[in-house]
């Protein structure tokens, strides 16, 4: 599903930050008596048909908190669960024949997090105690091909009649007491549409899912957004215990929300820590593996066939994680990989424990960087967020000191913080971060190395090295093939 890939699908501007420019300032929110979501989910499947649960891409809250009460909601009743993406062949009822996964930038707004498929390991858990009455699971739009042509609203418009179409199709023909849950975006459940304008002459009128959801089903739907809320600056924010996830009602939700805004959704649900996913090839197993395996494989023998940009991605991706997850001892390059290869395709595993997914995901806290990466490739500012993302980095290579990703985002940012100074003494620094980067084996895996080097050549010719300039350029020359693109094209890894 590339589609869901698209930088266009991430620029709008969602309701989440209305909400959020319209709380008040010095607000104390006592959550200590509101009453937990997981209640109040079972108390509405006793008497409602389809629960929407509205989840942010960057944050696996959501797919953890259903992962956690699906025993119970499945007791009441849910038998069907829509999923946005992240079909990965698991599932007995996956639309797809063998194990897969996409390989996404982890520092980037994107789903397909490993943690889905522990939710998916957990449904299998279930359907092999009840054989007779099991969850199905439906991904809407799978195969979904959008044309080029259509702007960014005109897209989400096609999605969202697609969806709300499968939706209601299926449980048109359900049995009365089973349940639905819709697992997406929690934008897709608006029950409000809303006008986008384009270069201030085309406003065109976004309709989601949940609009004609709201239409058919009425009283039998009942949609939740989630959102991560703490103490801050301007807010005080009391949980009962510090796990809950909770629903605003009264004076919280009076203050949470502007009451004009109170018609787009039924529930907003509350909880104290985001939690940011784990992509799958941080996931040693012996099914992860042979996935990464085979897309190099692939990559090594049909390069040029690849018809996208985003697959040509993930296949640089597959090379790096490959051997990141690697343990026979032999150092992977994109030049040594064909030569290499059958001595790679079935190594033993030390297989990721639940902990270390759990220290995962702290690492990918920091890595992610609030998506500050991802916003400042595509419209640099010249605020904090350089220091924001070194801070970042810096805490991230404390707990991987494996992965290329934080050494190589500190060292590009501090050159660009050199670049805005024009002082020789910030270049020095981006020159020795660049250089300890050099250290790491799996930086000659990696989609960067031909960057790493200009940026090494750029930082020697603001400091008068010569020498160094032009040893580093001719490296640069001299980089796989595989590594012959403009970055400019390839945005995530910068430029």
């Amino acid at each position: 599903m590339n589609y869901l890939r698209n930088k266009n699908f991430l620029i709008f501007v969602t309701i989440l930050y209305v909400f959020y420019s319209f709380t008040s300032c010095k607000t104390k929110y006592d959550l200590s008596a509101e009453e937990k979501s997981s209640s109040q989910i079972l108390h509405n499947l006793s008497s409602k048909k389809i629960i929407f649960l509205g989840e942010n891409h960057d944050d696996v809250y959501v797919i953890k908190f259903l992962t956690n009460h699906l025993e119970e909601f499945y007791n009441a009743g849910i038998r069907y669960i829509f999923f946005e993406t992240g079909d990965d062949g698991y599932l007995s009822d996956s639309n797809i024949n063998e194990y897969t996964f996409e390989i996404v930038p982890p520092w980037s707004l994107y789903a397909w997090k490993y943690e889905q498929h522990i939710l998916e390991q957990k449904i299998q858990n279930i359907n092999k105690k009840h054989s007779t009455s099991q969850i199905k699971t439906i991904w809407p739009e799978y195969n979904l091909e959008i044309p080029q042509t259509l702007n960014p609203i005109e897209i989400l418009n096609m999605r969202d009649n697609i969806i709300q179409k499968c939706i209601i199709d299926t449980l048109s023909t359900s049995d009365n007491n089973e349940k639905a849950i819709v697992l997406y975006g929690a934008d897709h459940g608006s029950y409000k549409s809303e006008p986008y304008n384009f270069d201030n002459s085309l406003t065109i009128e976004w309709k989601p899912a949940g609009v004609y959801l709201k239409n058919y089903f009425g009283d039998n739907l009942c949609t939740y957004r989630f959102f991560a809320f703490d103490s801050n600056k301007a807010e005080k924010v009391i949980y009962k215990n510090k796990e809950d996830c909770v629903i605003l009602s009264g004076k919280n939700l009076k203050n949470f929300i502007p009451e004009e805004y109170n018609n787009i959704v039924d529930h907003i649900a509350v909880y104290k820590t985001p939690i940011y996913g784990t992509i799958y090839p941080y996931i040693k197993n012996a099914q992860n593996y042979k996935v990464l395996f085979n897309n190099a494989n692939l990559f090594f023998k049909d390069s040029y066939n690849i018809k996208t940009k985003f697959d040509y991605i993930e296949k640089l991706f597959s090379v790096y994680y490959l051997a990141y997850q690697n343990e026979t001892g032999l150092i992977i390059t994109y030049d040594n990989f064909p030569d290499i290869s059958n001595n790679l395709s079935a190594p033993s595993l030390n297989e990721t424990t639940s902990e270390e997914i759990y220290n995962l995901e702290e690492y990918m806290k920091y890595l992610y960087a609030n998506n500050c990466i991802e916003e400042y490739l595509f419209s640099p500012k010249k605020d904090n967020t350089i220091d924001y993302i070194i801070t970042n980095m810096l805490h991230a290579k404390k707990l991987n000191s494996r992965d290329i990703w934080p050494q190589y985002w500190l060292s590009y940012f501090l050159t660009e913080k050199a670049i805005l100074s024009e002082k020789k003494s910030d270049y020095q620094k981006a020159l020795q971060a660049w250089e300890a980067l050099l250290q790491y084996d799996l930086l000659y895996a990696s989609p960067v190395l031909k960057i790493s080097y200009q940026k090494i050549g750029l930082c020697a010719k603001h400091l008068n090295d010569i020498e160094k300039y032009n040893f580093y350029n001719e490296k640069m020359a001299k980089v796989s093939p595989l590594l012959n693109f403009d970055y400019k094209d390839f945005i995530y890894f910068g430029y």
